[in-house]
């Protein structure tokens, strides 16, 4: 899947999910309603994704551009609530300190793959998830 055939199936007005990974390599869920989306060329990049949207109960408009082919991200129609939790069980529990490890390392598609199980929905697409 482009960006062009992605840019084409969000329609401007209706509430979405986004799960992606910072860039940082964690994961993070953005509820929007979408404002707009094109597909424009970005620094040395010859196509972009730029989507322009709304939080809930906001009036900022903010936006978030995905440029390089390797990114991964995950979109359902509608508000979900994906498990994107960096952290797992604590490891061990001393005196007051609890020590715990992250699920998995940066940019690992676990992440990914967590939150598309956690929610019963088929997401609506995702991108670059093998």
């Amino acid at each position: 899947m482009d960006y062009k055939k992605i840019a084409s199936i969000l329609v401007p007005g209706e509430k979405y999910t986004l799960t992606a990974l910072t860039d940082f390599g964690f994961p993070y869920r953005q509820h929007m309603t979408i404002v707009e989306v094109s597909v424009t060329p970005y620094a040395q990049y010859k196509e972009s994704l730029l989507i322009r949207f709304k939080r809930p109960r906001g009036r900022k408009v903010l936006s978030v551009r995905f440029y390089a082919q390797h990114e991964e991200f995950v979109i359902w129609k509608g508000h979900v609530s994906p498990k994107t939790e960096l952290y797992g069980e604590p490891v061990q529990v001393d005196s007051g300190l609890i020590v715990r490890q992250g699920r998995y390392r940066p940019f690992h598609q676990g992440y990914l793959r967590d939150a598309i199980a956690s929610v019963i929905e088929q997401p609506l697409l995702t991108f670059g998830i093998n």
